[in-house]
């Protein structure tokens, strides 16, 4: 059975698909356990880079590349150190 690639899924998913090609993937998704679970993990990624957009609109992080690598050292030494943030 061929599965769906990632980018593949993400087309029908957000029906960038012709309509022949998208009827194919939804019967493929009723019997491929597999490429539900993909399906499933593209959901999650998009909730999570949801969830990031938020809280960095609710931050104002400037689109300061200075101020990006302050923000992404602390964080990446603090998981590297262990130490909570």
């Amino acid at each position: 059975m061929k599965h769906y690639t990632s980018e593949e899924l993400d087309q029908y998913r957000h029906k960038d698909m012709n309509f022949i090609l998208r009827f194919i993937c939804r019967i493929h998704l009723c019997f491929c356990s597999d490429c539900r679970a993909a399906m499933l993990q593209l959901r999650h990624d998009d909730t999570l880079l949801l969830k990031i957009k938020n809280s960095m609109n609710k931050l104002k992080i400037e689109a300061n590349p200075v101020t990006y690598q302050k923000i992404n050292t602390t964080i990446h030494n603090g998981i590297k150190n262990g130490t909570p943030i």
